[in-house]
């Protein structure tokens, strides 16, 4: 420095200790000064007239007066009343400074003052900054506007503040801060800035930035980011700070990298190794987005389905979908068991909590089957219907038929369509076809009597439908054809012949009887010829019909004792010769002109 410089600064420490003492003597208020020309750390003791054995940087009631170069390794802050920082050579702080209320500074002229920080000014503070006033960081001022001033006498002023001003009404024309006037200032602009104080920009055009950045090189605090500063509540970014001996977050975190999992502006200061400190960091802006309600599943039906069926769950209304399925449409259609969940998505892309769960059961269908019979029916004919599982109903479905309670009738011909459903969760069916047939009446036609015939032709309704067939019920009948209702019948025995016409349509049979009633020849077994005109002939009844008939008597022995070609019931027991045959019983063959043959044994009495 100048030797004039040096004077006048001893001068001012005269003074200044002169006026610290009282009439008497005494020291009333604290008071400190660098050695001239020494280059020093504040915290040294040394550096200072009279030797301060504990060097403060919280100082209530203590005027300070900076000759040489010193510099204070962080905050330094003056608080009580009536304090004064009077800088005639440099004062560098790397920290921040704070002044409270009524605490001022005097930077004379080729005096320097850098703040590596921030400088915090109160009540009633006043800086008059005839020499250089750098601010690394933002100038505030925490109180009134209307008390205090901050002024120069420079043109330009040589005042450099690199971060903010506020309150920013400092700046609006304020007439007890023109040294910071942005509006009209009375002195030269910064072409920066644009105000009457530079800023760093204007700084780094400035003679002294040379000096400046040798104190502590200038460099600017970077935050990087670990993965998208916008995210979804619950999730987190870490901000990681550029390598640094120490930091400052504007969280509060003094660690390199801090854990984010709020929204906010986040910045953050870092200190080198020789104590300088950053430009603050551009300030990232953290985005947490909040994330959407827990969804709703609406369902088209019961949980409970059938095997086969299906059903639909709706999410409640959202920006997108991700059901447990993998599904993203806000519908889905299920058809197998389980536990269904979705989770919607709001249009920052933040996911919800899944829905409370959807279960599903898939019931299977039971297997039901029809038991009773299909064989066919006969109209008016009634069936009892029988399934497994039983419990369930039968219906008609269609055809002629139907049902009371489990017992089907017919009601004409046709083909009956059955139902039987049996549910337990779930219904299974199961049908059955039933052909209902006609029922065909038969008629036999009518009964016969016949005399001495053993013959007879049958004269039987045709069926309408399906077939007849005709058996033997009891007597006698060879049948020449059983399928024709016209047939003939021989071998009939001589009184009852009784022949049934069977009729059959499909199921239905229905039967019809006739009766042939033969009467035949009656054949006599004793003859009484004794004139008395009672049994003196053999009399074969009915024989009288069949003229021409022969007959033949034999004795005992075989020998032929008579023979008629035209027998006409007037044999008395005589011989061929007339003459009576002895009392005994005869064989006789007696051929009848329809060709029968009928024989037996006659007995003569006398």
């Amino acid at each position: 420095m100048l030797n004039k410089q040096r004077i006048f600064r001893r001068s001012l420490l005269i003074n200044f200790v002169i006026i610290s003492l009282t009439t008497s003597g005494s020291l009333y208020c604290q008071s400190y000064a660098s050695r001239d020309n020494y280059t020093g750390n504040w915290e040294d003791s040394l550096s200072w007239i009279p030797i301060w054995h504990t060097p403060l940087v919280n100082l209530t009631d203590t005027d300070i007066i900076i000759n040489g170069y010193i510099t204070v390794n962080g905050d330094l802050n003056f608080y009580g009343v009536a304090s004064s920082l009077i800088i005639n050579d440099t004062l560098v702080i790397r920290g921040d400074l704070t002044l409270g209320n009524n605490n001022d500074i005097t930077i004379n002229d080729g005096g320097i003052l850098i703040i590596r920080d921030t400088l915090t000014i109160n009540n009633q503070t006043v800086i008059t900054a005839n020499g250089y006033l750098i601010v690394t960081n933002d100038l505030i001022k925490s109180s009134s506007l209307n008390q205090g001033a901050i002024t120069s006498n420079d043109d330009p002023v040589k005042i450099f503040v690199c971060g903010s001003v506020s309150n920013v009404a400092l700046t609006d024309d304020n007439v007890s801060y023109p040294a910071l006037n942005c509006s009209s200032p009375s002195t030269l602009r910064y072409p920066n800035s644009n105000c009457s104080y530079g800023n760093l920009y204007d700084l780094m055009n400035d003679p002294i930035y040379s000096f400046y950045n040798s104190i502590c090189p200038l460099h600017t605090a970077y935050v990087y980011a670990d993965g998208p500063l916008s995210f979804c509540d619950g999730d987190s970014v870490t901000l990681m700070a550029n390598e640094d001996a120490s930091y400052q977050w504007s969280s509060g975190d003094t660690t390199r990298s801090i854990y984010v999992k709020t929204s906010g502006y986040f910045s953050v200061t870092t200190t080198d190794t020789n104590g300088c400190k950053s430009t603050e960091s551009v300030p990232v802006t953290v985005n947490v987005n909040q994330l959407p309600g827990e969804p709703v599943i609406t369902a088209s039906g019961s949980g409970n389905i059938c095997a086969g069926d299906s059903i639909t769950l709706t999410s409640s209304q959202a920006y997108g979908y991700l059901w447990s399925t993998g599904a993203t449409t806000r519908y889905i259609n299920l058809s197998t068991s389980g536990n269904y969940t979705v989770q919607v998505l709001s249009d920052s892309g933040c996911m919800s909590e899944p829905s409370q769960p959807f279960v599903i059961t898939v019931n299977s269908i039971p297997v039901v089957r029809i038991t009773s019979s299909n064989i066919s029916m006969c109209s008016n004919e009634q069936r009892i219907l029988t399934a497994d599982p039983a419990g369930g109903s039968f219906m008609v479905t269609d055809g002629p038929g139907i049902i009371d309670g489990n017992t089907l009738t017919a009601t004409g011909p046709g083909v009956i369509s059955l139902e039987y459903t049996y549910t337990d969760v779930c219904t299974g069916t199961d049908t059955q076809s039933v052909t209902v047939d006609e029922y065909v009446a038969a008629n036999a036609g009518p009964d016969q009597d016949l005399v001495y015939v053993f013959s007879a032709e049958m004269n039987a309704s045709p069926p309408s439908a399906g077939f007849g067939e005709w058996s033997v019920v009891s007597g006698s009948g060879n049948i020449s054809d059983v399928s024709s209702p016209a047939t003939a019948i021989t071998g009939l025995s001589s009184g009852i012949n009784i022949f049934s016409w069977n009729v059959q349509n499909g199921s239905c049979t229905s039967t019809d009887e006739v009766i042939v009633d033969v009467k035949d020849i009656i054949t006599p077994t004793v003859i009484t010829p004794n004139n008395d005109g009672l049994n003196d002939v053999l009399i074969f009844p009915g024989l009288s019909a069949f003229p021409s008939s022969k007959l033949i008597i034999y004795d005992r022995w075989g020998d032929e004792v008579y023979r008629s070609p035209d027998y006409l019931n007037d044999w008395s027991g005589k011989d061929k010769k007339n003459r009576d045959l002895q009392p005994d019983t005869y064989y006789y063959v007696l051929t009848i002109s329809n060709g029968r043959t009928i024989k037996g044994f006659i007995e003569i009495r006398r």
